[in-house]
This record gives structure tokens, sequence and C-alpha cells, in this order.
């Protein structure tokens, strides 16, 4: 991987953190700075977390995984996107830690598979 590709991949994923974190930020019935703050350090921290998390499996794990990493990937999303429509027709949840823990790992696990999809040297 080449740091072109490197910067796309992070360009691509850090718009997808920020969307999910105004959505985030909108769904809120009283916006204030500090709960702002909160939103920004929790999507900031799992950004940086969860590649460096995904390298560290990537070094242990990708020579076992290499021929199925796809299929992992692939059940992951499936699983995520069958959850999201399920919550779709639950009452509408408060934007509390709990929840914005939820959409914060759910958004986060791209990041984390990226580093796995291309194995490092």
């Amino acid at each position: 991987m080449n740091l072109f590709e490197l910067f796309l991949i992070a360009i691509g994923l850090s718009m997808d953190a920020f969307a999910v974190a105004i959505c985030s930020g909108l769904a809120m019935p009283k916006a204030t700075i500090k709960k702002a703050l909160i939103i920004g350090l929790y999507f900031g921290l799992f950004q940086g977390v969860m590649p460096l998390i995904g390298y560290l499996l990537a070094t242990q794990f990708a020579d076992k995984i290499i021929t199925f990493d796809h299929w992992i990937a692939f059940a992951l999303l499936c699983f995520i996107g069958g959850k999201m429509i399920a919550e779709s027709f639950k009452k509408k949840a408060v934007l509390t830690g709990n929840v914005l823990l939820k959409h914060v790992r759910t958004e986060n696990v791209q990041a984390e598979s990226v580093p796995i999809q291309r194995k490092p040297p």
C-alpha cells in the first residue's frame, strides 16, 4: 500500500466518522459544547485506536485468514446492517453514553478491518 492509497483510505474513513458524529449530534434533544466535545472525543479516540488494533491483528493472523477474510468482513457487515434494520423499527433511543459507544464501535469496524485487508509487511 503506497502513501496515496493510505491517504485516500484515511479521508474516506474520516468522512464516514464525521457523518456519523454529525447525525449523533442532530439526534440529541439539546446540544451543548460538553456533549459535542464528548462525541468528538469518542469518535477521535476510536478512529485512532481501531486501525492500530487492526494492524496488530493483521501482523499476527493475516497469513492464517487470508483465504477467507472477505467472508469475515461480509458476515460482520451483514450482522451490523441487520442490527441497524431491526433497530430502526424499535422506539427511538435517547443518545446516552452506551448508545454513543455502540455507534462509534459499529462505525469503526471498517477502520479496524482496513489493515487486516491490506496485509502489513
